[in-house]
């Protein structure tokens, strides 16, 4: 018998069916496969299935020597078995020309045929023959002399030719059905002619009787039957039901489930029918309908029989399969009574079935096996927190949220069924009647409140239109069509395009319009210098001898700076920082004083208090407009400190006497001297920035808009910092002047630091000192105070900060929550990665992805304990090759793994071959040289031949 590598004879596992498949019908169940099978074969009948590709020897009962190789799912849907000898394919003592047409094979022409006559009588192939009549030799097929009865075409024309009368050739003679052995012998006599008198070719139609049974009595053509292999019988062909195919003769017990009643009568049919069929099943009385051919040839039986038997193979554990063995902590929780009478060592620990489970607390709940054996399986749910219980439900743990739970609208579902954490969608009622649908870890977790009082849907008379008409009335309708007033509600982020009545169109959010009452953006001004700078810019030039410059630009070697007082004859920088403005800049004023320094500038910065000092030579001052003289005299003292120390090169060092005399002369007074000049300053700016004052502006002239504010209310006069920071243009003809400080309305800004325009309301930023530039701002929040770096919190992360990528940023320089891309450099293996900060917060083990690639596939080649090739293909383990796979060994890998080994077998043949290969359900490989010496072996029995 030849065998191939995956034959059955490789072992049991080979047959053993895949969790979750319905397992196969064994051969030993189908009677006329297990009469075939060969008991020299290495698994017994009943451990090979009838839908396995492994080839098997059979033997059929048909001849002794009908031995023959074949898949196991050929034979089963074979009516014949798949037996070459029976359909002629193969020579055999049962169709042989030698034994069955000795008379023919003598003519057989042993010289030309190189052998004797040893072929299939019904061949359809040519051979040489050799009449013995006549000794000519002629071609023709074996079948056309066995079955046609022809012969020597010499002595056939010899015949024809004596039968010839005259000069006339006449026609040919004709084949009868007496010359034709097959036809003669079904050829009834009954018949009105007798069969001499018949042509074999005839077109008539006559009475044959069949051989094979007394009931095959049929009408046909004599043509027919003379081309036709079996005599054209219908009974035969299974055409017609006859005692040699009929159903409740051949198979009784199948017959026996035949609904009569649904057929509409007995089972007279042919077995082998493909006609559909009504069946009732003798055990559970389950009716269904399928082909005769589906139950007698396939062997199928009751549905749901076979589904009752499957789930019990299927749930049944093979060997250190159970749940017991898998996960003993799971079979614990084995409920006592409700799963009776299976028990845990009964089912499969990996079972897709529903059972019953009570853990330690008394707690009962349904789930399937499978979901608990893993790694990561389920648990109780009550203990776990995934069912709500008296102390853990939404109305035990958010009672206020519970009262807002819809009455009718959640059907059966209430408050104590679920939990705070659910992400179901549920209907709720808000107390203005309002209903709308919100999960409820929203409203727990997020404060998720009503969509609709919130302003978040449009509905119950919450939109534009109804709230706020005299703003709904500048809606521009053709720039925000499709879009109207009664479509959008009084909150959200998304901006509209508006138009007033003088015609501007202007674009910003509908909170901006309403709830900080923001106009058109045409009018703005523009005020960069606070008065604090102006003044000492004038009171410091009627002291130094030298001309002083204000709101100038310096360039050192490396950058250029702006400065607020200059005084370039004797290289002095004065600086006014304001608290507000500076509060976020130390490190800036720091590196800019230095540059200052080292490029040869005495620097001074007045400080408003609480800012801390800079540089050497800085002063403090308190109030937001803090007194001229006082401030000026700080400033002049700690000039003629900063000149005393300066090199003797330097104009100030230089001059220093003469500065000493003018600020002596400056302390005297008493008072500041430049004052009127500083008003008349102020004024001019104003006058030529912001407009004249309202009193010089006749009433008439005045533009539409707000109501104007009183004397000394304006916004450039109560704030002249923020007043500078008016955006000349985005706020169109509106000036600082003309809008109260604590208007609450929305206007435009520029910075005065970084250049940035922005939209903030007015009595926001006078009321509130730290409402300023959001660029700014966000700069100053994204720094980490103090202690609360990467570094500081995460030292262990911060070491694998990249050194160069990231230049000029630091690891003390975010925060740990930072979500800016930045560049990393793994401490194993030196791969660099981009990610952010706070992806590596959120999980610790979110590292170098080259190194978590090959741990995980390290995880996944190594088997668990139990699950490796040495625990469940102990048979493949033992050809282990013991030096060519050193270090690795069977207990190291998984029976699933692709990984190409060596291995020997028990002959000392060496091959390699992938782990999986070997162990797969399904044409499983073995050793090759062993699998050439059986198919040489099998060949050389079967033809009788020497062994080799």
């Amino acid at each position: 018998m030849s065998e191939k590598p995956q034959s059955s004879a490789k072992g049991s596992t080979a047959e053993r069916p895949r969790r979750g498949r319905r397992p196969e019908v064994a051969v030993a169940a189908v009677p006329r496969m297990a009469e075939r099978y060969d008991p020299g074969n290495n698994l017994p009948a009943d451990a090979v299935g009838v839908r396995s590709v492994h080839v098997c020897l059979w033997r059929c009962p048909a001849g002794p020597d009908h031995l023959y190789e074949a898949r196991a799912d050929a034979v089963f849907q074979s009516a014949r078995g798949a037996c070459p000898f029976c359909a002629g394919r193969q020579p055999s003592v049962t169709n042989r020309l030698d034994i069955l047409h000795e008379e023919i094979a003598a003519e057989w022409d042993t010289e030309a045929n190189a052998g004797p006559p040893s072929v299939v009588a019904t061949a359809n192939r040519k051979a040489w023959w050799r009449c013995s009549s006549c000794d000519h030799r002629w071609e023709a097929k074996v079948n056309r002399r066995t079955r046609d009865g022809s012969g020597c075409p010499r002595c056939a024309w010899k015949k024809n030719a004596t039968a010839m009368s005259g000069k006339s050739q006449g026609p040919k003679l004709r084949v009868m059905v007496s010359d034709v052995a097959l036809m003669a012998q079904r050829y009834d006599p009954a018949n009105a002619l007798p069969a001499d008198k018949v042509s074999a070719h005839s077109s008539k139609v006559y009475r044959w009787r069949c051989p094979v049974g007394w009931d095959h009595v049929y009408e046909a053509q004599a043509a027919s039957v003379f081309v036709s292999p079996h005599g054209r019988c219908p009974c035969c062909a299974g055409r017609q039901p006859s005692v040699t195919n009929r159903l409740d003769i051949l198979h009784e017990e199948i017959a026996a489930e035949w609904d009569t009643e649904a057929n509409g009568g007995p089972p007279i049919v042919v077995a082998t029918s493909k006609q559909k069929a009504s069946w009732r099943c003798a055990v559970c009385d389950y009716r269904w309908e399928t082909s005769v051919y589906q139950r007698t040839v396939m062997g199928r039986g009751c549905r749901l029989c076979a589904q009752r038997a499957n789930g019990a193979a299927r749930s049944k554990p093979r060997p250190g399969r159970s749940l017991t063995e898998i996960a003993p902590t799971v079979a614990a929780q084995w409920h006592p009574t409700k799963n009776a009478p299976l028990r845990p060592e009964d089912i499969a620990a990996f079972s897709s079935k529903p059972r019953w489970w009570q853990c330690a607390d008394g707690h009962e709940w349904e789930a399937v096996p499978s979901d608990r054996a893993g790694e990561k399986g389920s648990r109780c749910p009550v203990c776990t927190g995934h069912v709500a219980t008296a102390t853990t439900s939404l109305a035990a743990m958010y009672q206020e949220v519970a009262e807002e739970w819809h009455p009718t609208l959640n059907g059966k579902l209430t408050p104590h069924l679920v939990l705070p954490g659910s992400a179901k969608k549920v209907w709720w009622l808000c107390p203005q009647g309002h209903d709308y649908d919100s999960t409820v870890s929203n409203r727990t977790t997020h404060g998720g409140q009503c969509p609709f009082c919130s302003g978040r849907r449009v509905g119950y008379g919450n939109d534009l239109a109804t709230l706020a008409q005299e703003v709904a009335e500048e809606w521009d309708y053709e720039k925000n069509h499709p879009v109207k007033p009664t479509e959008v509600t009084l909150g959200g982020a998304a901006k509209y395009w508006w138009l007033c009545k003088e015609g501007h169109s202007w674009e910003t959010t509908v909170p901006s319009r309403v709830r900080l009452g923001t106009g058109c953006p045409r009018c703005v001004s523009y005020w960069r210098r606070s008065r604090p700078e102006i003044a000492l810019q004038h009171e410091l030039a009627h002291v130094l001898p030298a001309p002083m410059v204000g709101d100038a630009k310096v360039r050192t070697t490396g950058s250029t700076w702006h400065v607020d007082v200059l005084c370039m004859d004797l290289r002095i920088v004065v600086e006014y920082d304001g608290h507000y403005w500076h509060q976020d800049k130390l490190d800036r004023d720091t590196t800019k004083t230095l540059d200052l320094a080292t490029d040869g500038w005495l620097v001074v910065r007045v400080r408003q208090v609480p800012l801390p000092t800079v540089g050497p030579w800085d002063v403090a001052c308190e109030g937001k407009e803090p007194d001229a003289y006082t401030m000026t005299a700080q400033v002049l003292s700690s000039l003629l400190d900063a000149a005393a120390a300066a090199p003797a090169d330097h104009p100030a060092h230089a001059r220093l006497d003469a500065l000493r005399t003018r600020v002596s002369v400056y302390l005297a007074a008493g008072v500041a001297q430049a004052s009127e000049e500083t008003d008349r300053v102020l004024a001019e700016r104003r006058i030529k920035k912001l407009g004249p004052p309202p009193a010089e502006l006749p009433h008439a002239t005045l533009p539409k808009g707000p109501p104007r504010p009183k004397p000394g209310r304006s916004l450039a006069e109560k704030s002249e910092e923020m007043a500078a920071e008016w955006h000349p243009e985005l706020n169109g003809e509106l000036t600082a002047w003309e809008v109260s400080s604590g208007r609450n309305a929305k206007a435009w800004w520029l910075c005065s630091l970084c250049g940035q325009a922005w939209e903030a309301s007015i009595n926001h930023r006078t009321q509130s000192q730290i409402l300023g530039c959001p660029d700014c701002a966000r700069s100053r929040w994204s720094k980490p105070a103090p202690g609360q770096s990467l570094i500081d919190l995460f030292p262990e992360i911060a070491a694998e900060w990249h050194p160069t990528k990231n230049h000029p940023l630091g690891s003390e320089d975010v925060k740990p929550n930072s979500t800016q891309r930045v560049w990393w450099q793994c401490s194993l293996c030196g791969q660099d990665w981009e990610t952010t900060c706070n992806t590596r917060m959120r999980r610790k083990n979110i590292g170098c992805p080259d190194c978590g690639r090959a741990q995980t596939a390290a995880k996944r080649s190594t088997p668990k304990s139990g699950q490796s090739l040495f625990d469940l293909h102990s048979t493949v383990a033992a050809q282990w090759h013991p030096s060519k796979n050193h270090p690795l060994t069977p207990e190291d890998v998984k029976p699933g793994s692709n990984k190409s080994v060596w291995w020997c077998c028990k002959d000392g043949h060496e091959w390699q071959a992938g782990i999986y290969d070997r162990t797969k359900s399904k044409n499983p490989t073995g050793c090759p040289d062993c699998w050439r010496s059986r198919r040489i072996h099998s060949s050389d029995t079967l033809l009788g031949l020497p062994h080799r």
